[in-house]
Order: structure tokens, then C-alpha cells, then sequence
């Protein structure tokens, strides 16, 4: 079968040459001993969290989310060159992502969240013409989000929160015209957002918050009318709140408070009929609060 040499000496207790016979450890991988002959049967396309083609032979998914598996991710992952979902969440994987990741044409998610990887994404992700997600949200990844991003005109979501992920977000990321849902919070990126975030008119939630993301909101955030959530608190950001914001009238979060912001809130705030969360405190902001605000029913609710 495609995939049996390589899931079993993934799998093996500790990466031992132990006897692939052998099952796995209960106390190592509760979920998995129990389920569906996992490492017993020939025919992996009948293990609990693994889907195979009709040919019952190419394994299009790796489903194993919580399942306390350890060790790394191994290189020869490359092999299963039919693979579309890798579900790697809260486990206790460690090392890096293998560049082989980028030797599967066909993935289009990727989601190895709550993990303890380290390293860098490596670019060879961003090959994957049909990558619709990336989630490698609380991990110990570092280093910066690469232009290469700007490659992946099938996104729909990038989860890169809780990492040590540095640089500035790279104004490629505006060329993934069906991104809707951006996390980039708690890492360590500088810079100032990119104008050409303005061009992802299907964007839904942005969120960014405990960075050190600085200069002035760009006007042509006031583009993203599917914007749902946008939150940067806890960052740098300075300057006046733009007029085109306000124009976002299906917003229901806005979360900037703890910047440097300057300016008044504009009376146009009563635009925003849809607003739950309005967080604009721990700034620098002047003037008296609009009674518009008051127009905005939705608050608190």
C-alpha cells in the first residue's frame, strides 16, 4: 500500500526499531490503539483517521488531530503525493515542518495547530497552488511570512497566531483575493500594514492584536466591506482613525484599544448598525464621544 512503510515508522513507540507488529503504546496514543485496527491491518485506508481513494490504495487524508502523538513530522510525508488534508492538531510534535510538505501538489489544508514545532514555514509551502488553508497557530514557529504567500490564489484562511513569526505581513498577501480570515496575533511582527490589504474584498476577520505593528490604519481598509472582526490591540498603530473605516458597516468588531491612536471618534460611528465590540480605550484620542454611538443598538448585546 502507499502509505503503510511510511505511517509505520512515523508511528513506532519513541522512533525505535521495535517490530512494526508491535501496537502502539496505550498511554502514548489512547485514541489511536483503539480505533479500527490501527496498525494491524495491511490496509491502511481502513485506520481511524486515515481516507484513501476509491482505488483504496492513494491516501488523500491524515486526520489524527488530538491524539497525542510525539516526534516529528518525518520527511517521507513526501511520498503520499496524493494527499489533500494533513490534521495534525494538539499533539506533542516537535522539530521542524519538513520542506517535503511542498512534494504534495494536491493538499489544499494544512493544520498542525497546538503543537511545539520550531523553525521556519518553509517556503516550499507556498508552492501549493492549491493550498486553501495554513493553520500552524500555537506552535514556537520563527522567522517571517514570506512574499511567496502572495502565490496561493486558492487561500481562504491563514492562522499563524501565538508563534515568535517576526518581520513585517507582506504586501503579497493582498494578491489572495479570496482570503477571508487572517490570525496573526501574539508573535512578534513590526512594520506598518500593507495598502494592498485593501484589495481582499472577501475578507471576513482580521485579526493581529499583541505585535508590534506600528504607523497608520491604510484607507483602503475601508474596502474590506465583508469585514466582520478587525483587531489590533495591543500594538503600535498611530496616527487618526480614517474615514474609510467607517464605511465598513457590517463590522461587528473593532478592537484597537492600547495603540498610540490619535484624533476624535467621528460622528459616522453611528454607520456602524451591526457593531457588538467597540474597544478604542488606552489611547490618545480627544473630543467628546458622538451621540451617534448611541444609533448603534447592537453594542453590548
Amino acid at each position: 500500500m502507499e502509505c503503510t512503510a511510511y505511517l509505520l515508522s512515523w508511528l513506532r513507540k519513541d522512533g525505535t526499531s521495535q517490530d512494526m507488529d508491535t501496537p502502539i503504546s496505550e498511554h502514548e496514543y489512547t485514541e489511536v490503539s483503539n480505533q479500527n485496527q490501527w496498525l494491524k491491518a495491511t490496509n491502511e485506508c481502513t485506520w481511524f483517521g486515515i481516507a484513501c481513494l476509491r482505488d483504496e490504495v492513494h491516501v488523500t487524508d491524515l486526520i489524527l488531530d488530538q491524539n497525542r502523538l510525539k516526534g516529528t513530522i518525518p520527511k517521507e510525508i513526501g511520498v503520499l503525493n496524493s494527499l489533500e488534508a494533513i490534521h495534525l492538531m494538539a499533539n506533542s510534535l516537535t522539530g521542524t515542518i519538513p520542506t517535503e510538505v511542498g512534494m504534495l501538489p494536491n493538499l489544499f489544508q494544512f493544520s498542525v495547530p497546538y503543537n511545539d514545532l520550531t523553525g521556519t514555514i518553509p517556503e516550499e509551502v507556498y508552492t501549493l497552488g492549491n493550498l486553501e488553508k495554513i493553520n500552524v497557530n500555537r506552535n514556537m514557529l520563527s522567522g517571517t511570512i514570506s512574499s511567496g504567500i502572495g502565490q496561493l490564489k486558492k487561500l481562504l484562511g491563514v492562522y499563524y497566531a501565538d508563534n515568535l513569526i517576526q518581520g513585517s505581513i507582506p504586501s503579497q498577501l493582498g494578491n489572495d483575493a479570496l482570503l477571508a480570515h487572517v490570525w496573526l496575533h501574539e508573535n512578534i511582527l513590526t512594520g506598518s500594514l500593507p495598502s494592498e490589504l485593501g484589495s481582499l474584498t472577501m475578507m471576513k476577520t482580521f485579526v493581529a492584536y499583541e505585535n508590534k505593528i506600528s504607523g497608520t490604519l491604510p484607507p483602503e481598509i475601508g474596502n474590506l466591506h465583508a469585514l466582520r472582526t478587525f483587531r489590533m490591540d495591543l500594538n503600535s498603530l498611530e496616527g487618526k482613525l480614517p474615514d474609510e473605516l467607517y464605511n465598513l458597516v457590517d463590522l461587528e468588531e473593532l478592537i484597537l484599544d492600547s495603540n498610540y491612536l490619535t484624533g476624535t471618534i467621528s460622528s459616522k460611528v453611528g454607520q456602524f448598525s451591526k457593531m457588538k465590540l467597540l474597544y478604542l480605550a488606552n489611547n490618545y484620542m480627544t473630543g467628546t464621544i458622538p451621540t451617534e454611538v448611541g444609533k448603534v443598538l447592537s453594542l453590548g448585546k
